[in-house]
């Protein structure tokens, strides 16, 4: 990168180059037009990301990532004669600068910040800009650098919160209407789902329910407890971390034999199963039946503009996928291509590949999975950014008490549940760090924590790394010796500071009161110089931001008493967790986490200050947000528009969206493919087929893919 060739003028003067000269720079290349509809076409001319001339000796270079989110995000140096800027003036500008703390002025020009300061001090810039815009808009609010959450799940949470029936333990807030009221026994919770069952539609069309919480209400549910719900009709319960499924006998009956020795799947003495799917891996048999039903592009759109305008409407302005592909990648790539190409989307979203489900599709081959995420990284917009991030597990979940626990354990004696264990971690992760992507591992208890720090121990024996990011995501239950070592090794956390206020003072029966209080530790990390990000795991936590400040400083329990208060951080420190530091865990923090100039224009306009003492951090209005220089008040009104020409059924609006969003050979067999599917599905409808393509492309198109498949097979059994 020593060129800087995106970050230099083009009439300006050459940089001297030391000697030899570096390679020359290879020019941009993008997908041909013509091999794109003309509606993906015209987002590639605008938001496709320019290729970058190979740096290194073929590894991933962390360096070429954040040089390519650069380049599709636009930060480029600008003409100002030729330049219209628009001043944003402020009561306060909170910039998250140490050296230029705050403002009342900040100029922005196509999307990006010129400079910050105060009107006198922005002169310099209008007066040499084209044409300058004063918006006194906010004169009476506080812009502070854009809210990040840096662990969310659009997809699959959104599927939770908009497209399931609640029975959730705690207020669930709704973006369009009344909060839904939690429900504190199970016997409210029955009676929910008998309303369900109850509810007019087919006799026999499964019901999932999600957000039941076993540890707040008393034990598990099985299969015995939910057929007093509903014998005949097929019903399940997700609970509220997604890690944990129960299913009555007409469910179990549905899904057929169950494989032997996955843990998490429970049977009884007989044999027999007592619908219980505790873990992630356990939980697959049952989702897999609600897949269909529910991941279909356009339900997805509905649920992942629910989980993106309830975060909007809270201020934030960049969120993480930090499991795609968790699903199905077939379809959640395309789904995300669609959902963030929309002109009015009002976030960003940084996304990190699922590997322990995409090697399942490669048949546990390492290899093509590092290809495809290197290749998503030139694919990325200034909306949709991939920068070479990767997601693994270690240990299950902290909330159901899945996680596993060091002596003395949980109290009443069980087991938590691991997903990969010792050895098999540092196998999983090894092709990843050492193509140089970057690894983020769900690990929750402390026995967890110390096998992902046995993991990256060895793995920087193998192949030392030097500004890894290598984050622990949630970091639950730890020790001042686990943090030592996460400093040690230059790891960065992603904490869910959700722990202590909402499940403190209930984990106190299941795991002591000392190391239920001290959960999602924040101070210790801190003052140990780690990088640390806050988060909310959505839907495990409703996406706000001011909340996270609040629980942060305060650490105070359901009842209103402080847990563990020698973890508690100051405001300054509880604001950087939610923009600069957590950009920084994501990578992003050349582009946001902070209002400098040459970084995107992405502000979140408050009512009040935050660093104010005295002012109540979860009474802060917020009044919308500002992205890429537009502004989005809170009740942004959109739509995803994507969604209009899709066809119905799921394997036809998926290939329909990879049409949509393929290019060259691949285009042609995904229409192919379409094509057939609706010529069968005519067919056996008894109407008149609609020719998807033309006879010419379907001769053409027949060899190659006969070609394809007797290539595959010859490879099969060469291997």
């Amino acid at each position: 990168l020593a060129q800087e060739p995106y970050a230099r003028r083009p009439d300006a003067a050459p940089v001297p180059l030391p000697s030899p000269p570096p390679p020359p720079r290879q020019p941009p290349r993008r997908p041909a037009m013509a091999t794109l509809q003309p509606r993906a076409a015209e987002r590639v001319k605008t938001r496709f990301m320019p290729r970058l001339p190979p740096l290194g000796s073929g590894a991933f270079n962390v360096e070429a990532a954040a040089a390519a989110c650069a380049a599709c995000c636009g930060v480029s140096p600008l003409r100002l004669a030729d330049t219209d800027v628009r001043v944003f003036v402020a009561k306060k500008v909170v910039t998250m600068d140490p050296s230029w703390p705050e403002g009342t002025a900040v100029a922005v020009a196509e999307g990006k910040i010129l400079s910050v300061g105060t009107e006198e001090t922005l002169a310099p810039y209008m007066d040499t800009a084209r044409t300058v815009v004063v918006d006194r808009s906010f004169a009476d609010k506080v812009l502070v650098p854009g809210f990040i959450d840096p662990h969310q799940h659009p997809f699959i949470g959104g599927i939770a919160m908009a497209l399931c029936s609640n029975v959730a333990y705690y207020d669930t807030p709704n973006p369009y209407g009344e909060t839904i009221k939690g429900l504190k026994s199970k016997q409210a919770v029955k009676e929910r789902l008998a309303e369900l069952v109850r509810a007019p539609g087919p006799t026999d069309e499964p019901i999932l329910a999600w957000g039941y919480d076993s540890v707040a209400l008393g034990g598990h549910l099985d299969a015995q407890w939910l057929d007093e719900v509903s014998a005949e009709r097929p019903l399940a319960v997700w609970d509220c971390s997604l890690h944990f499924v129960y299913a009555n006998q007409a469910m179990l009956r549905k899904i057929g034999k169950l494989k032997p020795g996955v843990p998490g799947i429970m049977f009884d003495d007989d044999g027999r199963p007592t619908g219980q799917f505790l873990g992630v891996r356990a939980a697959q048999p049952v989702l897999k039946l609600f897949k269909k039903k529910f991941a279909t592009p356009a339900l997805a759109f509905k649920g992942m503009k629910h989980v993106t305008d309830l975060s909007h409407q809270n201020g934030i302005t960049t969120v993480s996928e930090m499991m795609l592909g968790g699903m199905s990648m077939m379809l959640e790539e395309p789904v995300f291509r669609e959902f963030y190409s929309e002109p009015d989307v009002p976030v960003r979203c940084v996304c990190a590949v699922d590997v322990n489900n995409l090697q399942l599709s490669t048949l546990g081959r390492s290899g093509p999975v590092v290809k495809y995420v290197k290749d998503l990284v030139r694919t990325s917009t200034d909306r949709l950014i991939f920068n070479g991030k990767v997601k693994v597990f270690s240990d299950d979940a902290f909330v159901g008490l899945g996680m596993q626990m060091k002596q003395p354990g949980y109290l009443d004696g069980h087991s938590g549940i691991w997903i990969n264990e010792g050895p098999a971690l540092t196998k999983l992760m090894w092709p990843y760090w050492k193509a140089g992507l970057t690894l983020h591992v769900h690990s929750n208890g402390d026995a967890g924590n110390e096998n992902t720090l046995a993991a990256l121990a060895e793995l920087q024996r193998r192949h030392p790394r030097f500004d890894h990011r290598f984050t622990f995501e949630h970091y639950g239950v730890s020790t001042q010796a686990i943090s030592q070592r996460v400093k040690a090794l230059g790891a960065h956390c992603s904490v869910n500071i959700h722990y202590p206020h909402l499940r403190g003072e209930i984990n106190e029966r299941h795991l002591g009161t000392d190391r239920a209080h001290l959960a999602s530790r924040l101070r210790s990390l801190v003052d140990l110089g780690i990088p640390t990000a806050v988060h909310t795991d959505v839907p495990v936590a409703p996406p706000e931001p001011l909340s996270e400040m609040w629980i942060a400083t305060e650490r105070r329990g359901q009842s209103g008493k402080v847990l563990a208060p020698e973890e508690r951080v100051t405001r300054h420190q509880a604001l950087k967790m939610v923009t600069v530091d957590a950009a920084h865990v994501l990578g992003m923090d050349h582009l946001i986490g902070s209002i400098e100039a040459g970084k995107l224009a992405d502000f979140t306009v408050l009512e009040a200050d935050p660093l104010e003492p005295g002012v109540d951090l979860r009474s802060i209005g917020v009044w919308g947000t500002v992205v890429g220089g537009r502004t989005y008040p809170r009740r942004h009104e959109w739509a995803v528009t994507g969604a209009a020409g899709l066809p119905e059924g799921f394997l036809q609006s998926v290939l329909a969206l990879k049409v949509r969003w393929s290019g060259g050979l691949k285009r042609l067999l995904f229409q192919l493919a379409l094509y057939c599917l609706r010529k069968v599905s005519c067919r056996l409808s008894g109407a008149s087929a609609l020719d998807a393509l033309g006879r010419q492309q379907r001769i053409k198109a027949i060899p190659v893919l006969l070609f394809l498949i007797a290539c595959g097979s010859m490879r099969r059994l060469y291997k």
